[in-house]
């Protein structure tokens, strides 16, 4: 019986440590799905990076985000609905912690999620971007008219799933802007 290998997808015969194609290690993925329920999103969020930081062995993570749409005051907001993420497990610990944000920007003018991540990216140059879910909501198509005709644009909203060193105690990168 032949399988595939997990990163270039030629054939293997099964069981076979290492692709003879690529040369990659083929090692066993898991999955774990994080579910929000009646959480508040803060609390949401700090039990998936609680779950990442009791388990340092955890490496290679992807990731995919369900998002829905929920109404904020001004704008439209997206909501964190799940988590689920595919891992492999290292036999010793990972030097890369991961973890999940959230970034936001409201404003009366256009936003762009671009932009925030830029920005944050910036404030935390040690670390490295696997995933981000969300994007620009706004209300209608100009948006909420407030006192004096000046509107409420848009909210840039992303969610991010990212890695760093924890080497020497490193700290949770900031979720400033």
């Amino acid at each position: 019986m032949m399988a595939a290998c997990m990163f270039c997808n030629a054939e293997l015969p099964e069981g076979a440590a290492f692709c003879s194609s690529c040369g990659k290690k083929q090692v066993t993925r898991y999955t774990q799905t994080f579910r929000r329920g009646n959480m508040k999103e803060e609390d949401f969020i700090n039990q998936i990076n609680a779950w990442f930081a009791q388990y340092p062995q955890v490496a290679n993570v992807k990731g995919e985000f369900l998002l829905s749409h929920g109404v904020g005051m001004l704008v439209n907001k997206y909501v964190f609905d799940a988590l689920s993420i595919e891992y492999e497990v290292l036999s010793g610990r990972n030097t890369n912690q991961y973890a999940v944000i959230q970034l936001s920007e409201f404003g009366f003018t256009r936003k762009d999620t671009s932009d925030l991540l830029s920005k944050w990216k910036a404030a935390n140059p040690g670390a490295t971007v696997v995933r981000t879910a969300g994007g620009v909501n706004q209300r209608g198509s100009t948006g909420s008219l407030l006192v004096g005709g000046f509107g409420a644009s848009n909210q840039a909203q992303l969610y991010v799933l990212f890695k760093f060193d924890r080497k020497n105690g490193t700290a949770l990168p900031s979720q400033n802007t």
